[in-house]
């Protein structure tokens, strides 16, 4: 039995819902029902208790029920042992932020991160290797999250002190001393990033090695997009900041930072074939994105004890019958608590007594 896990989860003028209370949640849940009867959205409503904006990426007003004018509000109850329950809640203001309070105290949102991980794979991610590497980047800052805690917070500062980089640029300033302050900031906040990324990389390529051989370890790595054929250590202060110094006459002419961790990316090959990810089967794509974050779960509870929570919207349904077996059993030897979704209860074979089966269908929806 799970000693952390989420045990209650109420919804509030939020998305389809007007009102939805749930309890007594297993290790493992199931949110079957019709397309449009909110299972998305409950798993949404449970990401919010991570960092950012949740697995839809979607803007706070967003959230709110549908024509309704009522701020909307998420509460989970969480069971760390027991005799010990937390209370979280997350819910629009009326300035259109969102807080979140920690039994009923306000706290920023990256203390979250350092009570309970959670990670997602939702059908929008099948697209990662094959989009641009902005989306790749976003991801593996994600996965980096889960390691290092304040990671968003250095991605926040290097993003402000790139942006004053790239305003004086635009602006054809040419004071130095300028360029030496920010290039200074921007460097040690780089180069940390950096590190965080690769240290979260290596967790991940040894983790995926314990998958089954149906889920083949993809073989990750950081590169830089562009210029082409310029590699860099960019886990080095001083080569990033003389970098960004010698360059600052090319920066100029486009008016803005061509290179630094920024423009990094997440190279992803497949483990066996050695095929670059966006190069392989919509499949085997699949396969890959589920590889990586099955060995995140693993990773996560070896580092911190305590296996992360897991959402899984509509993985199993482009699977083959002997895929989705033997993704159910890496779920369970997980030993996470897992949420996830399908149109039919039958699409998740071999689940034991710990899962649990709800029909969104039956859910009173707006």
């Amino acid at each position: 039995m799970l000693s952390f896990k989420i045990s209650k989860l109420g919804l509030r003028n939020f998305r389809c819902f007007g009102s939805l209370d749930i309890a007594d949640f297993k290790q493992i849940v199931v949110l079957a029902g019709k397309n449009g009867s909110g299972k998305t959205s409950i798993l949404e409503a449970l990401s919010l208790f991570s960092p950012g904006k949740g697995l839809r990426n979607a803007q706070t007003a967003q959230l709110r029920s549908h024509d309704k004018p009522f701020p909307w509000k998420v509460t989970i109850e969480i069971t760390t042992n027991p005799t010990e329950i937390l209370w979280l809640a997350t819910h629009l203001v009326e300035d259109k932020t969102r807080k979140v309070l920690i039994n009923d105290k306000p706290v920023r949102q990256i203390e979250l991160n350092k009570l309970l991980k959670i990670i997602w794979v939702t059908p929008l991610m099948d697209r990662l290797w094959v989009e641009g590497p902005e989306g790749r980047r976003r991801f593996l800052d994600r996965l980096t999250m889960g390691f290092f805690p304040d990671h968003p917070l250095l991605i926040n500062k290097y993003a402000k002190a790139l942006r004053e980089r790239n305003l004086l640029l635009r602006e054809r300033n040419v004071d130095n001393s300028w360029f030496n302050a920010i290039e200074s900031q921007m460097a040690a906040l780089g180069s940390q990033i950096t590190k965080n990324r690769l240290e979260t990389l290596i967790h991940l390529n040894h983790f995926q090695s314990l998958n089954s051989p149906l889920f083949p370890a993809a073989i990750l790595g950081l590169s830089q997009t562009e210029p082409k054929n310029h590699e860099f250590d960019m886990s080095d202060k001083d080569a990033l900041q003389e970098r960004w110094s010698t360059n600052r006459s090319r920066d100029l002419v486009v008016g803005k930072t061509l290179e630094g961790p920024h423009r990094a990316d997440l190279k992803v090959n497949h483990g066996i074939t050695g095929r670059a990810a966006q190069s392989c089967s919509t499949g085997e794509q699949k396969l890959i994105l589920l590889s990586i974050v099955i060995g995140n779960a693993r990773a996560l509870a070896k580092t911190f004890g305590q296996p992360p929570i897991v959402l899984f919207d509509e993985v199993v349904a482009h699977l083959d019958p002997k895929h989705r077996s033997v993704l159910i059993t890496e779920i369970i030897n997980l030993n996470s608590q897992v949420f996830m979704t399908g149109t039919e209860a039958n699409l998740f074979p071999g689940l034991g007594s710990e899962a649990q089966f709800l029909n969104t269908s039956d859910f009173e929806t707006n």
